[in-house]
């Protein structure tokens, strides 16, 4: 059949390409021998199996996919909209074009709107939060609260920038979602046991509204039919594990106005600093010192970033110079660049 020779051909150039590999890896230079090697030991055949705990993992994910595309026979051009996807596809939803900072990632496109009513009318701790207290929250829900109140009584709110201040009722339901993600991220690290197998038990087991956790908690958590007995495990992959990590960074960001501590960011999120720097690029963020910042300056020109990803941490000039065009700057032209890197051989 027209498959069956198809796949005969895919594996016949996969035999080939084998082949290849084998004899640079005899008889190939000491460079060629060691980029072989490094290829081997990065070398991702199943994006469902990646380790996306790791600072890197982002662009090994699109690096896979890429590699992928190449089998196919793509276009240099299909391998950077591949690579592109790939690296987007963990970010929450945002706003490409946006040019102020309160409209890249809208704080009402976080979740879907019927999950946050539900959560909003029937629970309990976020209904303290609009009456002006947080004592069932964690400390930095807590802070945030404090520091919102002080702001409103002190006008700050009617001063404030329009590019970053949500409002009172945003800045309130961004502190609602990240006490709510923050407490699947802290307790459910790998998986939720319930006692059933139907939305109702699973939010049974997080005491959340099934409204909420049939559209905002299976978007990280699915049941693979995993069962013993009467009991099922709804479990998070690597991969939805890493978008739940960059939506608490969004929303760390949006309760501090778009300027935020690595350091704070990084205690919240159990994570050191040099995590936080790189998922905040692929946020689209600056970086300056120890500060985190979303379309606040308007940076120097950013240079291209090679999919062989440097390890280098060295931060952009985030209060420096100007952008060589005249181009408006969106959160579109401050997602980090791809270019695909060319090896030569001798």
């Amino acid at each position: 059949s027209g498959k069956g020779a198809e796949a005969e051909e895919e594996e016949a150039a996969q035999s080939e390409l084998e082949s290849r590999r084998n004899l640079l890896k005899a008889f190939g230079s000491s460079k060629i021998k060691k980029i072989i090697a490094k290829r081997e030991r990065t070398a991702v055949k199943d994006s469902a199996n990646l380790f996306l705990e790791s600072s890197d993992s982002v662009m090994q994910w699109a690096k896979a996919k890429a590699n992928a595309s190449v089998s196919r026979g793509q276009s240099e051009a299909a391998q950077l909209e591949q690579m592109v996807a790939a690296r987007r596809a963990s970010l929450p939803p945002h706003n490409p074009k946006a040019r102020l900072a309160k409209d890249a990632y809208p704080i009402d496109r976080i979740v879907d709107r019927r999950a946050w009513q539900a959560l909003r009318a029937e629970s309990d701790y976020v209904d303290e939060l609009f009456q002006g207290t947080a004592e069932k929250c964690c400390p930095f829900v807590q802070k945030g609260l404090a520091k919102l109140q002080g702001d409103l009584a002190g006008g700050a709110g009617a001063m404030a920038d329009d590019a970053t201040f949500l409002g009172r009722e945003g800045a309130l339901k961004a502190l609602s979602l990240y006490e709510t993600y923050k407490y699947l991220y802290v307790h459910y690290s790998r998986s939720i046991k319930t006692d059933g197998h139907d939305y109702e038990s699973l939010a049974k087991t997080l005491d959340l509204p099934v409204g909420f956790v049939q559209i905002a908690v299976v978007k990280f958590f699915k049941n693979p039919g995993t069962y013993k007995g009467k009991r099922a495990f709804w479990e998070i992959s690597k991969q939805d594990r890493l978008a739940l990590k960059l939506h608490l960074i969004v929303l760390i960001l949006t309760v501090e106005n778009f300027n935020a501590s690595a350091k704070v960011i990084a205690e919240e999120l159990s994570i050191d600093t040099v995590e936080v720097k790189k998922l905040c690029r692929e946020l689209g963020c600056d970086l300056g010192g120890d500060r985190v910042r979303l379309l606040l300056k308007r940076p120097r020109k950013r240079k291209a970033v090679a999919t062989s990803d440097s390890d280098d941490d060295t931060d952009d000039d985030a209060d420096g110079g100007d952008d060589e065009s005249n181009a408006p700057i969106t959160l579109e032209t401050k997602f980090p660049q791809i270019q695909l890197k060319r090896i030569r051989t001798r």
